[in-house]
């Protein structure tokens, strides 16, 4: 929290925008690249420290391959309304929403596992 407060007044001065602006964009593409790759082995360990069954993958396959697919298609449907559009053509937010309702809406295992 105390860090966040700092880059909140860090981004407010001038001085340091004008730093931050300088950047190289390959500077600002490999830490995005490498934040993200921090949040995906994290998400791995969460995953697979749940000790996961094959019901589990399956909704893991689907609400990625379902996330990409929307993702993909978003920009070919002209009708689609433009809040919707912003929102499912993001393959994390649409893969989300898929794997909330493949796990809300899917058959669960007669054993209780």
């Amino acid at each position: 929290l105390v860090v966040a407060a700092l880059l909140v007044i860090a981004g407010a001065l001038p001085q340091v925008a004008a730093w931050v602006q300088m950047l190289p964009a390959a500077v600002v593409a490999g830490a995005t690249l490498l934040m993200f790759l921090m949040v995906i082995v994290s998400g791995w360990h969460i995953v697979i420290g749940a000790k996961p069954q094959q019901r589990d993958w399956m909704i893991v396959a689907l609400a990625i391959g379902g996330g990409l697919m929307l993702a993909y298609a978003t920009p070919k449907i002209d009708a689609l309304p433009t809040p919707i559009a912003s929102v499912v053509s993001f393959p994390v937010s649409s893969g989300a929403f898929i794997a909330m309702l493949l796990e809300m809406s899917g058959p669960r295992p007669a054993n209780g596992e």
